[in-house]
């Protein structure tokens, strides 16, 4: 049997192979080079061009907060190029504004910018030195301005430092806020803008006052959400049956989950 033997190779071939691989080399770094110069030129024109500067800012959402107090917070200039804009920092920066719960920043290419605002709603007043807005979280929001709209409660018996805390009082405010919420625009036997008054006494608990004045209502304190279900019901009643006006003192914390209503006598 016979046996081949491996030729070797030529140096001149060893060498043109090494030729060939360098040059391929060489031109992949130029290729890689010449893709960065594009990509980096590119970059610059666009962060330069005139195409992409905000031609206008849409602003959506602003109630009691005006869209100029928004625009100079943002501190977006008309001629910024909008690719140099960080949308999530100017909705954060924006969301710093006492009245702002949520802010959305949005571009739109090549030249818009739209902002979308979603404010914080009052439910009551907080009274300590000043009236304040308190929000359905029991969140001071704002100290009020003589000029804005203030038909809300008013919550008495509490100091503004104690709503940051998590004593029991302040957890009882904060089941009945999101209820007064609820009913701020429903048609009801006791809608939200007819409570003048929430009082938080140490020993009675919550202490509704009507705007009429005409009878307290004690909701005590837990279980406000069943609470203020039984006590519609009762009132709705007491209406159906014209003994709305006799009625002196609702206690809805009376004995064993029942409510108590006392009533005025007549004696003449």
């Amino acid at each position: 049997m016979r046996s081949y033997k491996r030729m070797p190779q030529r140096p001149d071939s060893r060498r043109k192979r090494r030729i060939i691989l360098l040059l391929g080399l060489a031109l992949l770094l130029f290729l890689s080079a010449g893709g960065i110069f594009l990509t980096r030129t590119c970059c610059r024109w666009m962060y330069h061009s005139s195409l992409f500067r905000i031609n206008s800012v849409h602003i959506t959402g602003c109630q009691r907060i005006s869209k100029e107090e928004i625009r100079n917070l943002a501190n977006v200039d008309i001629h910024s190029n909008i690719l140099a804009i960080d949308a999530d920092k100017i909705g954060r920066t924006l969301e710093t504004h006492p009245w702002v719960k949520q802010a959305v920043v949005r571009k739109e290419l090549p030249d818009r910018l739209y902002i979308r605002i979603v404010e914080k709603q009052p439910v009551a007043l907080l009274q300590d030195n000043g009236l304040y807005y308190v929000d359905k979280e029991g969140v001071i929001i704002a100290r009020t301005n003589l000029a804005e709209n203030m038909d809300y409660p008013i919550i008495t018996g509490l100091k503004k430092g104690e709503l940051l805390s998590d004593s029991e009082r302040v957890g009882h405010l904060r089941e009945l806020l999101p209820l007064l919420y609820a009913k701020k625009n429903v048609e009801d036997v006791l809608p939200a803008r007819n409570i003048s008054e929430i009082h938080i006494d140490p020993r009675m608990g919550l202490v509704l006052h009507t705007v009429d004045g005409r009878f307290p209502i004690r909701l005590g304190m837990g279980d406000m959400a069943k609470k203020f279900r039984r006590l519609e019901m009762v009132l709705y009643d007491l209406y159906l049956k014209e003994a709305y006006n006799s009625v002196s003192y609702v206690d809805c914390e009376y004995y064993n989950g029942k409510i108590m209503i006392r009533k005025t006598i007549n004696l003449s």
